[in-house]
């Protein structure tokens, strides 16, 4: 398994994780000081606070990609203390980025845990302050940028970077939304366009490129070459996340599965609706997207009588041929290497917990 401890070398080993964990406090104490240049009451300490209880915590995996891809890219005589350090600041702006959009998500989500903690919203003392807060954690990016990449020529591509997964990302969460609306038509073409967006690119493309940039590959053949890979990679972590909502254990992943009560437009639904008998459709659209436990255990039960398990190990393992094959065919040097990696990860349980 790629997130064995045994194997150093793995993207997700406990030793290149800890590198990365190390730079996370000291991003922390200069926020705080930033902030209590502004905010003369309150010196910083909410955003200390916010940051620590919202960005703390999970995998990690984004932000370790963007290190590690510009290790990887880079020549090892190049991989000075400073520039490792900038490798790992980028990293962590992408995990803050994420999780900004994180505590929106779960107020429109209703979400209840996220990383076996109560969600930042449903706090006493925070409630509809949440919004606020998942605005202060992501512009709190771009002062870190500013700060530490504004004298670098690759500045202006890591804003673009930035700012067009932005765009991409609220745009993929618009049609969740409204595919969730509407929870008895989940279909292939809707699933796709979600993960495009959501997954895609936000997940896999997004830190890669920076990675890649940071690295002085901004306008590569190479990574254009790769985006097929990418895609498919996303894609691949969206379906196992939302196997892992379902029948992943939430006391590993640290988050209780909504995605059924909720109605969304999901891999599990849509596979379902294609494999199942018209008498089990019919279950399906009368039970999915109600907001409670009895509705929501007949649907996973008609899960497990189209038998999805299976459907989904079968699926998996096409994607993950393809992934190969496309790798083989279209990738080369130092980039197969980046891919090769990435796809490393795909062979974990999905016990493990989603990479969201």
């Amino acid at each position: 398994c790629a997130f064995s401890e045994a194997f150093d070398d793995t993207l997700l080993s406990k030793a290149k994780r800890d590198a990365f964990l190390t730079y996370f406090p000291r991003i922390v104490q200069e926020l705080e000081a930033k902030a209590a240049t502004i905010d003369k009451i309150d010196r910083g300490k909410h955003l200390t606070r916010v940051l620590n209880y919202c960005v703390s915590g999970g995998r990690k995996y984004s932000g370790i990609i963007v290190a590690e891809t510009y290790k990887m890219l880079t020549p090892e005589s190049s991989q000075t203390p400073e520039n490792l350090k900038l490798a790992y600041y980028l990293g962590w702006c992408v995990e803050m980025f994420i999780d900004g959009i994180n505590v929106a998500d779960d107020i429109m989500d209703g979400g209840k845990t996220r990383r076996n903690k109560t969600c930042w919203y449903l706090l006493e003392d925070v409630k509809i302050g949440a919004i606020n807060d998942s605005f202060i954690i992501q512009t709190s990016v771009y002062f870190l940028l500013r700060t530490h990449f504004g004298q670098l020529d690759c500045f202006m591509r890591l804003l673009e970077l930035f700012n067009e997964t932005s765009f991409v990302g609220y745009l993929g969460q618009h049609v969740d939304v409204n595919c969730s609306l509407n929870s008895g038509d989940c279909t292939t073409e809707k699933y796709e366009a979600i993960a495009k967006n959501i997954g895609s690119y936000a997940m896999v493309y997004f830190p890669v490129a920076l990675g890649a940039t940071l690295a002085g590959y901004a306008d590569s053949e190479c990574l254009e070459k790769g985006r097929p890979i990418l895609a498919d990679l996303g894609y691949f972590y969206m379906i196992q996340n939302d196997y892992v909502d379902c029948f992943g254990d939430h006391n590993i992943t640290g988050k209780v599965g909504t995605d059924i009560r909720e109605g969304k437009c999901r891999w599990l639904a849509v596979a379902c609706m294609e494999h199942a008998t018209p008498a089990q459709r019919a279950i399906m659209k009368a039970h999915y997207g109600h907001d409670n436990p009895e509705d929501e255990a007949i649907i996973k039960q008609l899960y497990l009588d189209v038998n999805l398990p299976q459907i989904y190990a079968e699926y998996s393992k096409k994607l993950y041929d393809r992934l190969m094959k496309n790798v083989e065919e279209n990738s080369y040097g130092d980039f197969k290497r980046v891919y090769l990696k990435l796809i490393e990860t795909l062979t974990c349980s999905t016990t493990e917990g989603s990479f969201i």
